[in-house]
């Protein structure tokens, strides 16, 4: 797919049928299936989602590595960008983590004590390191950009300091996946091994994608409102 593909006028379901991986944006944008031939901008229109935004969504999760344009990020509406973060959020605490947590204990039951408590400390941790990142951005990053959308400046506080903490929490599901190719019990049923497997890889390509939109979207949006608001303080005092 060309970068020219993702038009206004293109048809949702044809960049579905491309990407399977566009039904987790669609959902988290509050967009749901069953919208026949109508294009992106219908359905952007429909569902009072700014075209510009959307297209540039559709890049990120399309194209490895995407970094969007200048104007890409000019134009991105930072609060339809917190509500998607926000729906992301939901989606890894209240569905992903609880749903692989109980499909990991279905499998090691069949495993030694040993190997199990392992492998389940290490989930656990790296569950609770999720949450700690997550809650961080919800209680102390979101408020922020929120004051920052009201024209409120906190002199404590920039988007920088968010950037220097914000840490790789894609890196264990890759540590996980790879414990379980190398030592998961040949005794074990293959179907269920597989779709963990295979749901930890997805998980590691959203995460990734997550953290992508957050460093390359969230933040230069974030620091074009800051100096928006920084210069017209400095006009204000002349």
């Amino acid at each position: 797919m060309k970068p020219a593909f993702f038009k206004p006028d293109i048809k949702m379901s044809d960049i579905i049928d491309d990407n399977y991986h566009f039904l987790l944006l669609l959902d988290r944008l509050g967009i749901r299936l069953g919208f026949g031939d109508q294009t992106v901008e219908e359905i952007c229109t429909k569902h009072h989602i700014n075209i510009h935004f959307f297209i540039l969504m559709t890049s990120v999760f399309h194209y490895k590595g995407y970094i969007p344009k200048t104007e890409q990020i000019g134009e991105c509406p930072p609060g339809e960008l917190l509500q998607y973060l926000q729906k992301s959020h939901a989606y890894y605490l209240n569905y992903r983590f609880p749903e692989l947590e109980k499909q990991l204990k279905e499998m090691m039951a069949a495993w030694d004590k040993t190997s199990a408590r392992i492998v389940e400390t290490f989930f656990r941790e790296y569950k609770k390191e999720v949450q700690e990142h997550l809650a961080y951005e919800e209680e102390v990053v979101f408020p922020y950009i929120k004051k920052l959308m009201n024209k409120e400046l906190i002199s404590n506080f920039s988007i920088h300091e968010f950037e220097e903490k914000h840490d790789d929490i894609e890196a264990k599901v890759r540590d996980l996946k790879n414990i379980l190719i190398k030592y998961i019990p040949e005794k074990n049923d293959a179907l269920e091994r597989n779709e963990i497997l295979l749901q930890l890889f997805l998980l590691e390509e959203d995460l990734n994608k997550h953290l992508l939109i957050e460093n390359k979207v969230l933040v230069p949006v974030v620091e074009l409102m800051e100096n928006e608001i920084i210069q017209q303080i400095g006009s204000s005092k002349l």
